[in-house]
């Protein structure tokens, strides 16, 4: 969760927050990884081609055969 923040908000989001760090990294390691890898599998085997012709707005979808 650490990492992702780091990448992801402005230096001035980030001075203001970083010091909550130990306790976010206390409840973001979960006991157990059974809910992650339910999720991780279930992207690996989602499919929704046969569904993009429904977007009805401007969209930029990016894929590839080994995302």
């Amino acid at each position: 969760m650490i990492d992702t923040a780091e990448k992801s908000y402005s230096i001035e989001y980030l001075k203001k927050y970083r010091k909550l760090y130990p306790f976010i990294g206390r409840i973001g390691n979960p006991s157990r990884y059974t809910r992650f890898l339910c999720n991780a599998y279930s992207i690996l085997q989602f499919n929704a081609f046969e569904e993009l012709n429904r977007t009805a707005c401007p969209t930029l979808i990016i894929g590839g055969e080994t995302d």
